[in-house]
């Protein structure tokens, strides 16, 4: 019975867990450039036509190391959003010395929008400059609500995964993996912890 318990708990969570509906990233997910040149990364967000699900705003920051990129440009894939730019969404962004935030919601019927957006949806480019040797991540912001926040259908937050990217400059490279947020895995570690502890403890 006591080993059950554990498995049972992990189950538990799982079941509990959200139901990813897709994934937000950038793209690519990994580029290098020489110093002074101009680099784009795309923000998509990719796996909705399967669960009949949309992009109507979003509210995201992106964090990057102002040592090695300046954020210079950002412009809005606007056609997967309006039909008139001036009339059917608001949207706006601020780049600043090493994050950027960008906002928009779109005022589309949501089957409006669902005809507009096939495969992943291009939520919008960011351009930067290289300002010297080395690497940066460009990851989002922690926050579910305000740094990373997706709304679908009804206006409801979209559950999904987020992809982070680098970019490396002149004599950078980037050596790592891309960080990931912390997935289920971590938190069934912890819970199985103490289960564990006392395995160990009575050997």
């Amino acid at each position: 019975m006591k080993t059950i318990l554990p498995m049972m708990s992990l189950l538990l969570v799982l079941a509990l867990s959200p139901v990813q509906a897709g994934l937000l990233y950038l793209s690519p997910s990994s580029q290098h450039v020489n110093v002074g040149e101009l680099v784009s990364i795309d923000v998509l967000v990719s796996g909705l036509s399967d669960n009949d699900e949309i992009v109507a705003g979003w509210d995201i920051q992106l964090l990057f190391s102002g040592l090695i990129l300046q954020a210079n440009n950002l412009e809005f894939a606007l056609s997967n959003y309006t039909f008139d730019p001036d009339w059917d969404a608001i949207y706006d962004s601020e780049l600043q010395a090493s994050s950027v935030n960008s906002f928009m919601t779109s005022f589309l019927l949501d089957d409006e929008l669902f005809d507009l957006q096939t495969g992943p949806v291009l939520l919008f480019t960011l351009t930067f400059e290289a300002l010297t040797d080395g690497f940066s991540w460009v990851t989002f912001g922690a926050d579910p609500n305000f740094e990373r926040n997706v709304v679908g259908r009804d206006g409801l937050s979209l559950p999904l995964n987020v992809q982070g990217a680098c970019i490396s400059v002149g004599q950078g490279n980037c050596v790592t993996s891309i960080p990931e947020p912390a997935s289920i895995s971590l938190f069934a570690g912890l819970l199985l912890m103490p289960w564990f502890r006392k395995r160990i403890s009575r050997r």
